[in-house]
């Protein structure tokens, strides 16, 4: 996919908002729906935190849990709108 290079950068981005519309900029390209949007940056997000914690001995189980939580922050988020 072609988010897999922002999620590079992004390991190195301390601002998840402008991550996030980096994100949703590229995908818009594309896909105009917001849920996709929302795929794109949770998968990128995944992508980074992996990066970020390349040594841990436990990161597929961590950055499953860091994938859930986003995509449920999002969901609620959405189903708030």
């Amino acid at each position: 996919m072609r988010v897999t290079p922002l999620a590079v950068w992004a390991a190195e981005c301390d601002d998840p908002a402008v991550h996030r519309e980096l994100i949703k900029t590229d995908t818009e390209l594309s896909h105009g729906s917001p849920l996709v949007h929302d795929v794109c940056y949770v998968y990128s997000a995944t992508i980074a935190f992996l990066i970020r914690n390349a040594n841990e001995s436990n990161r597929f189980n961590s950055a499953l849990e860091y994938a859930n939580k986003l995509a449920c922050e999002h969901c609620s988020a959405r189903e708030q709108d």
